[in-house]
């Protein structure tokens, strides 16, 4: 798992993290109660034990990573245990404020599939594309191309194990001039 950003008082912590399954994940931690986005994480969180053992440094065997709500002794054996720095990766050398999608017609041989909805993409297929980081199954960040359906469906979502920007509005799409107006009409993106 990899930690992408987090916030913390004396109230609370609060994490963001690409599981290893590859989607973005929330895990907040209160005195009250814990929570996590995933909707796998029911009674037992793992994004949680994890944290609890990698950033806290708490043993797993210890009780204390395994519950949902903390006393006093426990909520301060908490805050006594956050580290002064937090292992943070770092994709900044990866991501780019101005990523665009790329709207044009698949030109080589080379073998694609949509990220999102593992359709195979052909030469003379219509795709979308965009550039970001990848992590790799070495656990390390790569930059690579993403290749989608020219659907909003497809572009408009996370693929697993990225961290690009899924399509919204304000995000840049560029179109190649050389699309014929029936091609234009097939794309649904807007």
């Amino acid at each position: 798992m990899d930690i992408l950003d987090y916030t913390s008082d004396m109230a609370s912590f609060k994490f963001r993290i690409l599981d290893t399954m590859g989607y973005l994940q929330s895990v907040a931690i209160c005195k009250e109660s814990t929570s996590c986005s995933s909707p796998g994480c029911r009674k037992t969180c793992h994004h949680l034990v994890w944290l609890f053992y990698k950033v806290f440094n708490f043993e797993q065997s210890c009780s204390l990573i395994y519950k949902c709500q903390f006393s006093n002794a426990e909520w301060s054996k908490i805050i006594d245990a956050f580290p002064d720095r937090v292992p943070l990766t770092d994709l900044s050398k990866y991501t780019s404020d101005n990523q665009v999608f790329k709207i044009e017609i698949k030109k080589t041989h080379k073998e694609a599939k949509c990220a999102t909805c593992k359709t195979a993409i052909s030469l003379g297929d219509l795709q979308a594309s965009a550039e970001g980081p990848y992590r790799t199954f070495n656990l390390t960040w790569i930059k690579r191309t993403f290749y989608f359906c020219p659907r909003r469906e497809c572009i408009s979502k996370l693929p697993r194990n990225s961290f690009i920007k899924p399509f919204k509005a304000g995000i840049g799409l560029i179109y190649d001039p050389e699309l014929t107006s029936e091609q234009k009409t097939l794309i649904n993106i807007n």
